[in-house]
């Protein structure tokens, strides 16, 4: 099937709830406020680091590349609920990573922003700019 073509790779596409948190995360980056934070964060998301140490943590990396913007779609989709994208900056951006918890209603377990590398992620379940 490899020689012929009828072997194709699987592309993940991200959840409705993927796609929402990850607004919702966006907004929580470019402006923190605790009760958005609390609002998407599962039962653990604070204790492996605590809100108030990971709004310090993005407030400087606010600092250091300015306001940011929500950009669109992710740059890597591995399932379901786990996803990753960039948001563009006045000096540079940032690189925000969110894992949901398989719960009902899904919120995120892992969250991580980084400032972006200069060049961009290999591809690795793609998944372009969603409508």
């Amino acid at each position: 099937m490899l020689k012929t073509g009828g072997l194709v790779p699987r592309i993940p596409q991200p959840s409705a709830v993927l796609t929402a948190r990850r607004e919702a995360v966006s907004r929580l980056v470019m402006q923190w406020d605790n009760r958005l934070a609390d609002s998407l964060a599962a039962v653990n998301l604070f204790l492996d680091r605590s809100r108030d140490r990971r709004k310090a943590e993005i407030e400087k990396l606010l600092a250091e590349v300015g306001p940011c913007r929500a950009g669109a779609g992710f740059d890597v989709v591995e399932n379901a609920l786990r996803g990753q994208w960039t948001m563009p900056c006045d000096r540079g951006a940032l690189r925000v990573s969110i894992t949901l918890a398989p719960t009902a209603p899904p919120t995120v377990q892992f969250f991580e922003v980084s400032r972006a590398p200069a060049t961009p992620p290999p591809p690795r379940g793609i998944c372009p700019n969603e409508p």
